[in-house]
């Protein structure tokens, strides 16, 4: 006998009424959707065979995900430009910044955050870069 399995996906709101690609077989492979619905084959070349299947699982996996971008001097409220599905760290870097600087990072979300540096607790312009770290695409 032969099992295989299947998957297609959708873009579309799953609790809509969703467009679904093709069915493919699933093997190893790197997907993009919104929803996914799998299914088992099982064949068999003789009428004599019965099957009994206890488990079958797809456990997907999210690949991490990289961003990264030069804020001039104000900006301090960063969107990024594809939200996360999560986020795992978002980490600053000066450039030519004062030792008297502070640096107060608030606010990270999937979608962004909020970078204040400050002299004496009052607020200044500070160009920085950032890159943050997560897994997936928020649709």
């Amino acid at each position: 006998g032969n099992l295989l399995t299947y998957l297609r996906a959708t873009y579309d709101d799953p609790a809509a009424s969703p467009v679904w690609g093709p069915w493919v077989e699933l093997i190893n492979a790197a997907v993009q959707g919104r929803a996914f619905q799998c299914k088992a084959v099982i064949t068999s070349n003789s009428d004599s065979v019965n099957f009994a299947v206890e488990t079958l699982q797809v456990i997907p996996e999210l690949f991490r995900r990289f961003t990264a971008n030069s804020i001039p001097t104000d900006a301090s409220t960063v969107t990024f430009e594809h939200a996360f599905y999560e986020i795992n760290s978002v980490n600053i870097t000066a450039t030519d910044m004062l030792s008297t600087y502070a640096l107060s990072l608030t606010d990270v979300s999937r979608t962004g955050f909020t970078a204040t540096f400050s002299q004496n607790v009052q607020p200044v312009a500070q160009p920085y870069t950032y890159n943050a770290i997560g897994y997936g695409r928020a649709v």
